[in-house]
């Protein structure tokens, strides 16, 4: 089985759907999905009859893109990432010490076959997140 991992996306357009040519150079096909691994994913399982999923890699910084999340045409999850942007509120804490269950609602988790949330590094929208390039190795070799 091939495994594909991917960093998650959440920019302005991340679930338009892009247009991927694979296969052999003189005959790609084309393949409809707002990432690449899902893409590739259908081509692998589809022309090449083998068995593929996708692992999205999500830095748990991804839903600290105010930009992003004021554009969101899905109310639920726009609500929930509001009150995960006000850093007094309870869902800010509870987000932080389970970031799983709100990375679920992810529009790309549903439809990639699993997802791992990992540390970020740096400072990202006045959040400070104190990792090591080491602890990310080790978060995404223990997932594989």
């Amino acid at each position: 089985m091939d495994l594909i991992y991917q960093v998650g996306r959440f920019d302005v357009a991340f679930e338009k759907s892009l247009t991927f040519a694979l296969g052999p150079d003189e005959s790609p096909r084309e393949y409809q999905a707002p990432l690449s691994s899902i893409a590739l994913r259908e081509y692998l399982i589809t022309d090449q009859e083998t068995k593929a999923k996708v692992i999205l890699i999500y830095p748990i910084s991804l839903f600290l893109n105010k930009r992003v999340v004021e554009s969101l045409s899905d109310v639920n999850l726009k609500s929930k990432l509001t009150s995960l942007l006000n850093r007094n509120s309870v869902e800010h804490s509870a987000f932080f010490n389970d970031p799983h269950s709100l990375f679920t609602e992810h529009p790309h988790s549903k439809i990639a076959d699993d997802f791992v949330v990992i540390s970020s590094v740096g400072t990202y929208e006045g959040v400070v997140f104190q990792s090591s390039l080491n602890i990310l190795i080790l978060q995404i070799f223990t997932d594989l």
